[in-house]
């Protein structure tokens, strides 16, 4: 049986200084190009800055079409953008995104 991920990405405080990790960051997701579809349901970004926008085009030219349409880049307000993206609900995230689950250190 095949299981689908769907990865939420929490890209809050990343900045312009993090774009020197963009060529890292192609080879990545080269190497991924193969499997990515077949083991990601979605990815979607949460609390992404304009860098994160900034970022997200630049290695856009490297995704293929089907990786293209399982990433979503949101702001703060990602409730209804996740639900409608990866189909998960608040309440699954951890507590510092907002969600039900305790999820360690950031918690406090």
């Amino acid at each position: 049986r095949l299981v689908r991920a769907r990865l939420v990405v929490d890209a809050g405080g990343f900045g312009l200084r993090d774009l020197q990790h963009l060529p890292m960051l192609r080879n990545i997701i080269t190497l991924g190009r193969g499997v990515f579809p077949e083991v990601t349901s979605s990815v979607t970004v949460v609390r992404a800055p304009s860098a994160v926008e900034t970022l997200f085009g630049a290695v856009r030219p490297c995704l293929t079409p089907v990786m293209h349409r399982k990433v979503a880049i949101l702001g703060d307000d990602f409730a209804e953008g996740l639900r409608r993206h990866a189909g998960v609900e608040m309440a699954a995230l951890p507590t510092y995104l907002g969600g039900a689950f305790p999820s360690g250190a950031r918690d406090g």
